[in-house]
């Protein structure tokens, strides 16, 4: 093998008696499956750094992927663990509803305490099933950030819906004070007759000087599929429109922009929009 420049396969079994925390160390990029599932991706280049990766159940074999590359410099790759500490749960108090945790998939009844222990790159962090929210692409501030593509991120259920909308001004005065904003409106829910969970996207109101006042938007809606029911079709203002199903990814955050989603399977349809006009998204189960 050359001493720059290479990639690797390991492939291994392990098995605790407790449960641990695998932990891989690695310089430039490595990607590691625990019992086929992804669970860490890395494709930059840095010195030797330790990245947590799940925590994984004592007393049964769990198989291990590592796909590793050196670039030049040194190399390393290694898989370690650590004991997990029981100090007793984490617990949170949830309101009524029904609410999804993020990084373990379980949907919680609410109007009560519930409680369970996280990973070190874990937190308690839920979302109320109905909930429909915008998300921005990554930007370093407000100025950088452009609003012409979003994602509105859909936790359907069927007795539970949303209304809001999203604010925008020019970021960068204080013109909004004079009523220098725009808001777009957004509700989803579920329509009975039709069997399908419904999205809508309003014309926007109000305006704002400046260049990210945008006239069109690329639209991503992500629709996480929570009820067990596969969509059948997908429409936007009663055309058939193309979407993917994506499985889970336990390597991403969440209420991220990626196709992906780390508590569960998700539905993918994108298409262009006007801010000045009326979408409506039906997905069929």
């Amino acid at each position: 093998m050359p001493v720059y420049y290479f990639s690797a396969r390991f492939e291994t079994e392990v098995e605790f008696a407790d449960d641990v925390e695998l932990i891989v160390r690695c310089d430039d990029g490595s990607t590691v499956f625990i019992d086929g599932e992804k669970v860490f991706e890395d494709k930059t280049l840095h010195s030797a750094m330790n990245f947590p990766l799940k925590v994984i159940e004592g007393g049964k074999p769990h198989k291990v992927e590592i796909e590793y590359f050196q670039a030049g410099g040194e190399a390393a790759i290694g898989l370690f663990y650590c004991e997990v500490v029981s100090d007793g749960l984490t617990e949170v108090y949830l309101p009524q509803g029904k609410w999804l945790d993020l990084f373990g998939g379980k949907v919680y009844e609410g109007g009560k305490t519930v409680g369970r222990k996280y990973g070190l790159k874990e937190m308690p962090l839920f979302v109320r099933l109905g909930a429909l929210l915008p998300l921005a692409y990554e930007a370093r501030n407000t100025k950088e950030q452009k609003w012409d593509k979003l994602v509105f991120d859909f936790y359907p259920d069927r007795n539970a819906s949303d209304i809001g909308y999203l604010y925008e001004d020019d970021t960068e005065s204080t013109a909004y004070k004079l009523g220098q904003f725009k808001k777009s409106g957004y509700e989803a829910y579920y329509r009975d007759e039709e069997n399908a969970f419904v999205v809508k996207l309003h014309p926007s109101a109000g305006n704002f000087d400046g260049g990210k006042n945008f006239k069109e938007r690329d639209i991503t809606v992500k629709y996480h599929l929570l009820n067990g029911a596969p969509v059948r079709r997908v429409t936007v203002n009663g055309k058939d429109n193309a979407f993917t199903e994506n499985g889970k990814d336990s390597g991403v955050f969440p209420l991220n922009t990626a196709h992906t989603a780390a508590d569960g399977a998700v539905v993918i349809t994108t298409f262009k929009t006007r801010t000045d006009g009326e979408y409506e998204v039906k997905f069929y189960i």
